[in-house]
């Protein structure tokens, strides 16, 4: 009976342990961002990419931004994420880079770090990283590229 228990009592700090790396484990995600996927879609040569890794405790977010204006003449206005599905508008969540001098164009990289005091708080995708988390798993963040030429956005990628 003891040797019951006990494999009873390991199964279940296994299966505690298995779901709490579930839970609090880090996130890597890869978007491409172009102008067909705005909404409306953006006819462009601008294109971009968003890396964005999110750490183990769900309290920071890096990431890095890669935008290469194909006329070289676009220049970039800024950029965010927002709180919307695939088709649909929405707030911003969190600034990513901008506002731009004017004049600028040609290849845009930038990179940096969030923290829960980034999330705006005014949206329904939540006001720290965690709830962020969640919002992107549910398939409700976007990040795009905004340009005098289309202050909505010049390109966009849903975070998935």
């Amino acid at each position: 009976m003891n040797k019951f228990r006990l494999l009873a009592a390991v199964f279940v700090a296994v299966m505690l342990a298995s779901s709490q790396s579930m839970a609090a484990r880090a996130l890597n995600f890869n978007v491409v961002l172009t102008g067909d996927q705005e909404v409306p879609p953006v006819a462009t040569d601008t294109i971009g990419r968003i890396l964005i890794h999110i750490n183990r405790s769900h309290t920071q977010l890096r990431f890095r931004l890669d935008v290469v204006d194909g006329t070289d003449a676009l220049g970039v206005a800024g950029a965010h994420l927002h709180c919307a599905p695939a088709g649909e508008n929405g707030p911003v969540i969190t600034f990513l880079a901008g506002p731009f001098s004017p004049g600028y164009s040609g290849h845009f990289e930038i990179r940096a770090t969030l923290t829960d005091d980034n999330i705006s708080g005014d949206t329904d995708c939540g006001s720290n990283i965690d709830e962020l988390v969640d919002a992107i798993l549910a398939g409700n963040v976007y990040a795009n590229v905004h340009t005098p030429a289309n202050p909505g956005g010049e390109i966009r990628g849903q975070v998935e």
